[in-house]
């Protein structure tokens, strides 16, 4: 992770301190915003809009309660003062999967990309 001439650079400040870079991408929940707008952006006005729009996304790990996710997030924004923002959810939700490394998948994946194995010898 992190060592191919075209892999995007991790930022050491994204996440939860004290993670290591693979512990923050592969191993803890995260809630990203992907994109977001306030107001009308053809048309700004010198006025801070009363209407705001983002579109996130919830990464998570196997063994989370997915369908506990909506709840969490309206408790913590609740109790930062954000009760007004609305939550809408997708209508279905996936559960995180883990391939186990010693799964054949791996090794045909590894073999695809030119690798013999995850644990080279």
């Amino acid at each position: 992770m992190g060592a191919g001439p075209n892999d995007p650079a991790i930022d050491p400040d994204w996440n939860e301190p004290g993670l290591t870079a693979a512990e923050k991408l592969y191993s803890w929940n995260t809630f990203d915003v992907l994109a977001f707008t306030t107001g009308n952006p053809d048309k700004p006005a010198h006025a801070i809009s009363p209407v705001a729009r983002a579109h996130c996304h919830m990464r998570y790990v196997p063994g989370r309660d997915v369908d506990s996710f909506p709840r969490y997030l309206r408790e913590h924004l609740d109790a930062h003062g954000f009760e007004d923002v609305t939550i809408v959810t997708p209508d279905h939700c996936f559960t995180a999967t883990r391939l186990d490394p010693s799964d054949p998948w791996v090794a045909w994946g590894c073999t695809d990309l030119g690798e013999k194995s995850l644990h080279p010898s």
